[in-house]
């Protein structure tokens, strides 16, 4: 395979971070040259001479016309999944399920009396991420607005803004669409997150950070989707045999910031603790560990999470560490030898007591169940 012509026609900063994964990882396995085109509504004479010298294509939110020009070649053709995709494909994506319960979880934790969600109508992420969320089909506010933006759609958001009571949180499909909440809500006199908690997904640190008040965001880790699309790719192109050795992708993980917290010097110390977990649960760190990296003593540190999330660190450690364990174990294409050494086992038979102690089953019995609930 000599060439792959990559077309986005919604480079937005998910297909950004998709886009550079995939390219990064092209480059290190040698498999191929990517030529990027950023948007394209319909080929040219120079667009088809390169078109028809390709081996192959990737699209991601481009029109049906080129999409019929595609299939026309004959070549291998793979859709990724785009802002307005109203059906899901087979080639890697985030775990939507994953980051409507990961919201569902962290609304639950803040004890506010009302749950509502924001997100896009006909849009299959959007639906998704609303189905994980709404687990005990306890949302009290929802609302759903059109993938194009429009004057009449803000308008409708500040409605929605001034029907809501105070104390709720709402996670938002999207950042772009948690930021628009926020600016609705300071314009309409609440105060966030004491009136109105908001939690985000995709953890663009541009929105994130520069938002008027800094968002809460569950983090995909695009770049690693973006360099597992390389791995589908080039198995589908029989390039490689299988996808055994492609990137491992750490389960989404929230980034809390202060739309859902109130910032205090103890938040800070949690949140950094909470990063640091997330980053290091796989190989079981101590709690011992955290507290060095969080600059504290462990009694601080215990102090500290029972008085902001009501768990002690140990606690947390066993469940992150056994959540990205499971996350794993859902990924048929992972060997289990292979999975007990990223988290840190000596060998496998190790890794298969820890499992069996914390479920009552093997690792070879809930993969073959099917672990990811």
């Amino acid at each position: 395979m000599k060439r792959i012509i990559y077309i986005d026609g919604s480079l937005d900063s998910y297909g950004m971070a998709l886009l550079d994964g995939f390219v990064q990882e092209s480059k290190k396995q040698e498999w191929w040259e990517t030529l990027i085109f950023p948007s394209l509504e319909s080929s040219g004479k120079i667009e088809r001479e390169m078109m028809d010298q390709s081996s192959g294509f990737v699209t991601r939110g481009v029109s049906t016309d080129i999409i019929r020009e595609i299939e026309h070649l004959n070549k291998l053709h793979v859709t990724l999944r785009s802002p307005s995709s109203v059906e899901d494909t087979a080639a890697p994506h985030v775990d939507d399920g994953e980051i409507g319960r990961i919201a569902y979880e962290e609304v639950m934790s803040l004890g506010l009396p009302h749950i509502a969600f924001l997100g896009y109508e006909g849009v299959i992420w959007s639906e998704l991420r609303r189905d994980a969320f709404n687990q005990q089909e306890g949302l009290d506010f929802a609302l759903l607005l059109s993938a194009e933006a429009s004057i009449s759609e803000l308008e409708q958001l500040n409605q929605w803004v001034k029907s809501l009571p105070k104390s709720v949180a709402v996670f938002a499909a999207s950042d772009d669409l948690a930021v628009k909440l926020m600016q609705s809500a300071l314009l309409c006199g609440l105060k966030i997150p004491q009136d109105l908690a908001v939690i985000g997904a995709d953890n663009n640190a541009h929105l994130c950070d520069n938002a008027i008040v800094t968002l809460s965001s569950i983090e995909f880790h695009t770049e690693t989707i973006g360099r597992r699309c390389a791995w589908f790719l080039a198995e589908k192109a029989g390039v490689i045999d299988s996808l055994a050795g492609q990137p491992t992708l750490r389960p989404p993980e929230l980034i809390i910031r202060q739309s859902s917290h109130p910032v205090t010097k103890h938040f800070v110390i949690y949140k950094s603790a909470m990063s640091w977990i997330h980053r290091h649960a796989l190989m079981g760190p101590s709690v011992d560990e955290l507290a060095d990296a969080s600059s504290v003593s462990r009694r601080s540190l215990e102090r500290i999470f029972d008085k902001i999330a009501h768990v002690s660190p140990a606690s947390v450690i066993r469940e992150k560490r056994m959540k990205a364990i499971l996350y794993l174990l859902a990924m048929d294409d992972i060997p289990l030898a292979y999975l007990a050494q990223q988290a840190g086992f000596p060998d496998q038979a190790s890794f298969s007591n820890f499992v069996r102690r914390n479920t009552g089953e093997s690792p070879r019995s809930m993969r073959a169940e099917g672990c990811k609930k």
